[in-house]
């Protein structure tokens, strides 16, 4: 199953030795690592993601295309460059990063994006939109095409053995899973080093936050998707972890994030949305006084 070029790899890009400057260093949160989490990090890497064929320090030239529709965000695209450049973003630019992997973190991106105003527009990044970007996207898309293929066939198992084993796997991202996604990550580097380092960066996915800081931006914010915490999930300061719930707040404050760099800032929804919240709630309770009718909005979606 392995290949000597991928352990040449992956012993050369692997975790950084502890205590080492790292900008994305979990083990200040998560603990200091043992040998067998180290073999196991990279054993989970090289099993799932073989040969390696990216460069990553040449960055993928991006240019900002406008929306189509109004109801769309302005995007980050590929630039008919031969020559990677540094992208210039509006004035007050910030970019809403994510990988748009099944349902839910493309919506949230552009529940984020939905907030665009002229002072400070928003511009989203879509790691797998970026076409022809080769290697980093590659690996992407191998990753969301066995995320789908599994995914629908734990929802196709009447038995319900695959069903289990698949959540339990999901519910499983413990501290080697986070350090094997920053190594991983350090295969995205190219998707966003076209970007000024300064540029402030809010993730609806976890890579693109962990490729941020291995880039060097310093102004991240992290949006914690799921209730369901877990290490895999947070990313060290000088990123903000955004949470939903004060149960998610408080798992990640036992886990070892820095009070200062949690945020409980509640439900990950489009602007027009939160701007009709209170109104609409009043509307809600006056229908139940009357005893009108249910209706209920069911947002369906995900890997399937």
């Amino acid at each position: 199953v392995l290949s000597i070029r991928d352990i040449s790899h992956w012993s050369r890009t692997g975790l950084p030795a502890a205590g080492g400057a790292d900008p994305a260093d979990v083990d200040g949160i998560l603990g200091q690592r043992s040998v067998r989490d180290r073999l196991q990090a990279w054993a989970a890497l090289t099993l799932y993601l073989g040969v390696d064929r990216g460069d990553a320090e040449v960055a993928v030239p991006l240019t900002v295309q406008p929306p189509a529709h109004p109801l769309l965000p302005t995007r980050l695209m590929p630039a008919p460059l031969a020559v990677p450049q540094r992208l210039v973003l509006p004035p007050g630019g910030v970019v809403v990063g994510t990988v748009r992997c099944g349902y839910g973190h493309h919506r949230i991106a552009l529940a984020l994006a939905s907030f665009s105003s002229p002072g400070q527009p928003a511009v989203l990044h879509d790691f797998a939109a970026v076409e022809g970007a080769a290697p980093p996207v590659e690996l992407l898309h191998k990753i969301d095409a066995m995320y789908s293929r599994v995914s629908r066939m734990a929802s196709e198992d009447r038995t319900g053995v695959l069903t289990r084993a698949w959540n339990e796997m999901l519910a499983s991202g413990d501290a080697n899973a986070s350090r094997s996604m920053r190594s991983f990550c350090e295969r995205l580097k190219p998707l966003l080093l076209a970007l000024p380092p300064e540029t402030p960066i809010v993730s609806a996915h976890t890579f693109v936050a962990v490729t941020a800081l291995l880039c060097g931006f310093r102004r991240v914010i992290n949006l914690v998707f799921d209730n369901h915490a877990q290490p895999v999930h947070i990313v060290p300061p000088p990123a903000i972890n955004c949470v939903q719930t004060a149960k998610c707040e408080q798992q990640l404050l036992a886990m070892g994030v820095p009070p200062s760099h949690v945020r409980l800032v509640g439900h990950f929804i489009p602007k027009e949305l939160a701007e009709h919240a209170v109104a609409d709630t009043r509307q809600r309770m006056s229908r139940a006084r009357r005893g009108a009718p249910r209706r209920f909005l069911l947002s369906v979606g995900g890997a399937d």
